[in-house]
């Protein structure tokens, strides 16, 4: 078992960030929150206090959980297999004393650690806290901006068409069709009733075309399903692609950034 800190600074909103050393045995040089292994009998919340102060030296108050992590440091065995809790901690005092597992640190606003961070994990501690907060920041151009472009770097498909569900994958698409240089783009609305019909006017031209389909998120993602099924039988090549998907996500799309537990509000909204 292990236990986890974020922590947030009262006094102007930022949170920690942790630069691993480049001598760790897992994860070298990368930013993050505290983590650490819980000593047998020990609770969780004295872990977490435990472990803050020995990675930064901060007294913390402890908020609530945010979430639950599972993770092999290394090989997965039953050695290296950690289940974890992070959890929203809170500070008034910025004065970092960092250990040996750490070469830096940083206060940052939510929207720059994302920016910042590059593990997966810890971006989706950073998420967690952005909603407990009341989602300021998650409607942010900004931060919807940094996410798309995360999302780009991992599509190695280049498209004739790009085609936004309507209607949260309008804006997405939009965006992504000025990223990829993609001039040919249309809109496709799939009625949200057990049928799941498409409804598409003025839709043609992708006949023997390759399509990337593009919604925001996916809670179930029974909408792409079905427009993606119309886009085939309209004799196209279809890859898929979204930002976010949800446990209830009933289809893998080709491309997408990670997984959320809660839907995601975007700016537009």
């Amino acid at each position: 078992m292990a236990v986890g800190a974020l922590i947030e600074c009262t006094l102007d909103g930022s949170i920690l960030l942790l630069k691993r050393s480049a001598q760790a045995d897992f994860a070298p040089g990368i930013w993050g929150d505290i983590t650490g292994r819980l000593r047998q009998f020990e609770e969780p919340e004295d872990g977490v206090r435990r472990e803050v102060k020995e990675e930064c030296g901060l007294d913390v108050e402890i908020i609530k959980p945010l979430k639950i992590f599972h993770i092999f440091r290394g090989s997965q065995t039953a050695e290296n297999e950690l289940v974890g809790i992070i959890y929203w901690c809170q500070t008034k005092d910025q004065k970092v004393k960092l250990s040996n597992e750490h070469d830096d640190f940083k206060w940052v606003r939510p929207d720059q650690a994302l920016a910042l961070v590059k593990d997966d994990g810890v971006r989706g501690d950073i998420m967690a806290l952005i909603e407990e907060r009341g989602g300021q920041t998650s409607k942010g151009w900004e931060n919807f901006t940094n996410e798309l472009n995360q999302l780009v770097k991992k599509i190695d498909y280049q498209p004739d068409v790009i085609v936004g569900i309507a209607r949260g994958g309008i804006i997405p698409a939009v965006m992504l069709a000025k990223k990829l240089g993609v001039k040919d783009m249309y809109c496709l609305k799939v009625r949200k009733d057990e049928s799941r019909t498409v409804m598409a006017e003025g839709f043609t031209g992708v006949n023997q075309k390759k399509v990337l389909l593009v919604e925001d998120m996916l809670e179930t993602g029974r909408s792409l399903i079905a427009a993606q099924a119309y886009l085939e039988s309209k004799g196209a090549s279809v890859k898929t692609a979204c930002l976010y998907t949800m446990p209830t996500t009933q289809v893998n799309p080709d491309y997408f950034l990670r997984q959320i537990e809660k839907v995601q509000k975007f700016p537009w909204e």
